[in-house]
C-alpha cells in the first residue's frame, strides 16, 4: 500500500511539473485579433488575423492572413460547416472575383467554373482541444492552427489566392503562437 501512494504521488508530481514547463513555453493568453503566428520549422511564413470588414461570416468576424517568404500576402475569410465541425478558410482572392462577376451581372459557364479552393483547417487550445468554430476577435487565440491543405494550394493551385500570387514551397507543420501584438 505505502509503495503504491508512493507511486501515485510520484506520478502527480511528474504531471503537475510536465504541466508547469509546457505551460512556460508558450506566450501569455491573448485575445485573437492580437495573436502572431510562425509556421515551425519555416518562420518566413507567418500568420495573424485582422478585422473582417465586408467579409464577415456567421462563423467569424475575422480574416486570416498568412504572409509568404516571398512576402505576398494571402488573406482568407473563415467559415464552417453545419454539424461537422470542419473548419474552413476560404481564399478572398476567390470571393472578390465572384463578387466581381456577379455584380457585372455576368455568369460563368459549366466550362470556366473554378473548382472549389477552400482550405480545411483545424485548431488547438493550450490544452489541446480542437475549435468547434473559426476564431472572432474577442476569443482566445488557439495556441495552433493547421492549415495541411495550404501547402498544396501554395504549390499547385497558388492561382486560387490572386493574381498576385506565385508558387512556393511550404513545410507540412504546425503555426505556432509566437505572441500578442
Amino acid at each position: 500500500m505505502r509503495s503504491s501512494v508512493f507511486a501515485l504521488s510520484l506520478c502527480l508530481a511528474m504531471m503537475v511539473s510536465s504541466q508547469s514547463a509546457t505551460a512556460a513555453k508558450f506566450p501569455p493568453a491573448c485575445k485573437a485579433d492580437k495573436a502572431h503566428y510562425m509556421l515551425k520549422g519555416q518562420p518566413d511564413f507567418t500568420l495573424h488575423f485582422e478585422p473582417a470588414g465586408d467579409w464577415t461570416t456567421a462563423a467569424s468576424d475575422l480574416l486570416m492572413v498568412v504572409k509568404t517568404p516571398a512576402k505576398k500576402v494571402h488573406k482568407f475569410s473563415m467559415t464552417a460547416s453545419n454539424g461537422a465541425h470542419r473548419l474552413y478558410a476560404i481564399p478572398l482572392a476567390q470571393l472578390e472575383a465572384e463578387r466581381a462577376l456577379e455584380e457585372s451581372g455576368q455568369t460563368q459557364d459549366a466550362e470556366e467554373e473554378k473548382e472549389d479552393s477552400s482550405i480545411h483547417f483545424d485548431g488547438f487550445t493550450a490544452k489541446h482541444e480542437t475549435l468547434q468554430s473559426p476564431p472572432n476577435a474577442k476569443d482566445i487565440a488557439p495556441s495552433w492552427l493547421f492549415l495541411p491543405e495550404l501547402r498544396s494550394t501554395l504549390w499547385y493551385g497558388y492561382s486560387s489566392l490572386g493574381k498576385e500570387a506565385v508558387q512556393e514551397g511550404m513545410d507540412l507543420a504546425l503555426f505556432e503562437l509566437k505572441g500578442c501584438k
